[in-house]
Order: structure tokens, then sequence, then C-alpha cells
């Protein structure tokens, strides 16, 4: 089942689906643990639809994925130990 993602004013542009020739980005919500992946991306509504249901409240934060409290700074993620 998909789930759509939809924030006015947002900017999915930093996302991406995968262009039909590889995975989309592994995604998560601010505040929760649960990943998911892109499957598709309208950038003229920047709506991100998801490959599972997620819990999404208007204004949440979204991120690449990461592990811990918070996106790390920087390009890549640091493990956590």
């Amino acid at each position: 089942m998909a789930e759509s993602i939809e924030e006015r004013g947002a900017d999915s542009r930093y996302f991406i689906d995968g262009w039909g020739i590889m995975e989309g980005d592994r995604i998560q919500l601010e505040g929760q643990k649960q990943g998911a992946t892109i499957l598709s991306i309208d950038h003229e509504t920047n709506t991100i639809t998801v490959d599972r249901d997620l819990s999404y409240r208007k204004g949440q934060g979204v991120s690449l994925e990461y592990s811990g409290l918070a996106p790390d700074p920087g390009a890549f993620e640091i493990p956590v130990q």
C-alpha cells in the first residue's frame, strides 16, 4: 500500500524516485524510526509517494533516512555505536 506526503510550499526536488533506473531515496519523518522508499514524486504539487503507510502531520520534517535522534550534518551518516 502506498502513502502520499504532500506539503504545499515544500521543495520535493531534494529527493529522487529513482527515475525508473534505480530504487528511490529512503526517507524518514521527523520523530519516527521507520523509513520508507520513495516510489514517485510529483514536483509540481510537491507530492511524494512512498512504499508504506506513514503517520505524517503537516509541517513535519522529512529527510533522508538516518540512525540516531536526528540526521547528521554533512554528506554521510555517522554510524551509531
